[in-house]
């Protein structure tokens, strides 16, 4: 199978009586790339797996000296105006990756700022968020007891349904969810035993029943249900739970 030919430009940098050239040849191995150069001309060839590099380019000038560079899918050719000795090409090689260094532990610096940045405004959002669906909880709390508290079948009792259902679909669309309590094992990441009962037909730290509904916000609490929890005659009768 014939290799793909792909012609590529080098980009020109100049500063200071001083040119850079530079071929991208992503793939290409260093064995197996070359440079050539006569006069201004300056011809670039590099080989990968079923691909060849073919890139020709002017320089300004006829440089006087000429360093190259060759790395995995890079070549660079910094072309002189005047004599540099083998000294002065280290040291400016030397510069140069010093210089490099610094923009990298730059760049490093910059995203370090930008994820905090971003965690800042993500933790600012989920703390807000959370007040409010906490607000809004204490909405559907108030309901909740005038649902308690309305006749069956009277009008004024269908109004408070129907006002809770709405209250139920924002919490939600804001990613809150009701905590499971009742008939559940006591768990303290979710539950807060504020009573105890004897209740020999459970098992110990059964959840009989829920004082006030406790809720999550994407998976995280924000208010940990109150509950009242079996024991066992004779067992201790204390709290227990979220927020001990």
């Amino acid at each position: 199978m014939t290799p793909e030919v792909k012609r590529v430009r080098g980009v020109l940098k100049e500063y200071d009586g001083t040119a850079r050239l530079t071929f991208s040849l992503p793939g290409a191995r260093r064995g197996r790339t070359r440079v050539s150069l006569e006069g201004r001309r300056v011809r670039v060839e590099g080989k990968g797996k079923g691909l060849e590099y073919s890139g020709v380019r002017l320089l300004p000038r006829t440089p006087r000296t000429v360093a190259i560079t060759l790395m995995d899918g890079e070549v660079s050719i910094t072309a002189f105006d005047q004599e540099v000795t083998l000294e002065e090409l280290q040291r400016v090689r030397a510069e140069r990756d010093e210089l490099k260094r610094r923009l990298q532990g730059l760049q490093r610096d910059v995203e370090i700022l930008r994820k905090r940045s971003e965690d800042e405004r993500e933790r600012l959002l989920k703390e807000r968020t959370s007040q409010m669906a906490l607000k809004v909880i204490e909405v559907l709390d108030s309901i909740e007891r005038a649902l308690l508290s309305a006749e069956e079948g009277a009008g004024l009792r269908e109004g408070i349904e129907i006002l809770r259902k709405q209250v139920q679909r924002i919490l939600k669309s804001m990613g809150v969810e009701e905590i499971e309590a009742e008939g559940q094992v006591l768990d303290p990441l979710y539950h807060h035993a504020v009573k105890t009962v004897v209740d020999p037909g459970r098992e110990e730290d059964t959840v009989v029943e829920v004082l006030q509904k406790g809720y999550t916000l994407d998976g995280e609490v924000i208010r940990p249900a109150m509950v009242v929890v079996s024991k066992r005659e004779g067992g201790d009768d204390y709290g227990k739970g979220a927020g001990n």
